[in-house]
């Protein structure tokens, strides 16, 4: 019976441990639902989708990132940023950048979405339109 007190206690302090982290995250992250947030993903939103799936490999399910890095170059820093953020948070949820439900979900490695997502931010934490924090 100790062992299990001890166990859900370890897990408790855990959980708390994981939940300031989040926490921690989502505060510093950049917020993509701001006006000029939502009105460049809806100018840009549908060509950085494009490129994304253009660049799918339909074997390997992964996504060729130099023509996005190309792309998103030319894109301000932080607001650009939120364009493939919320372009990215839209694919994982299988939903277009406008909020509708795509036709299909999209079959791609989410592990190498997000990587590729990652290396293209540099390490900083973006809040998508929608509420989801990549990093």
């Amino acid at each position: 019976m100790k062992l299990i007190a001890i166990i859900a206690l370890a897990l408790t302090i855990g959980c708390a441990e994981t939940k300031t982290a989040i926490k921690a995250t989502k505060d510093s992250a950049i917020p993509c639902a701001t006006a000029t947030a939502k009105s460049l993903t809806t100018q840009f939103g549908a060509i950085v989708t494009k490129t994304i799936l253009d660049n799918l490999d339909a074997s390997t399910r992964k996504v060729d990132w130099e023509p996005v890095k190309d792309l998103t170059k030319t894109f301000a820093k932080d607001t650009g940023m939120c364009v493939l953020t919320n372009v990215v948070a839209a694919i994982r949820s299988s939903k277009t950048v406008d909020g509708a439900v795509m036709s299909a979900p999209v079959d791609i490695d989410e592990v190498s979405l997000l990587a590729g997502f990652r290396e293209i931010a540099g390490g900083q934490a973006y809040q998508a339109a929608d509420g989801t924090v990549l990093q």
